[in-house]
């Protein structure tokens, strides 16, 4: 269920860049969360390659699902940077 202001899923990262774009976030709050929010995905993007590993028989989707949080973390790492400025083709 989702309750404006808040939101869940891919709904969540636009709400997220909307207020950046906005001027919110600023703060170090938000610079922390997305900066731990990357890393996390860029370890459980390790985690998913040790499992192929393991489990071969699901060894392609869990290698297809480490480079998704490979991505996805170090697009979080780069918006975490205090300078970015942001461009329009960063857009949703």
């Amino acid at each position: 269920m989702q309750t404006p202001p808040y939101y869940t899923s891919l709904k969540a990262y636009y709400v997220f860049i909307e207020a950046i774009e906005n001027g919110h976030g600023s703060g170090q709050g938000n610079y922390w969360n997305v900066l731990v929010w990357g890393e996390c995905r860029c370890m459980a993007s390790e985690f998913f390659k040790e499992l192929a590993v393991d489990y071969t028989e699901l060894s392609s989707e869990l290698l297809s699902l480490s480079e998704d949080y490979r991505l996805i973390g170090e697009s979080l790492q780069k918006i975490s940077e205090r300078n970015l400025a942001i461009s329009q083709e960063w857009k949703y």
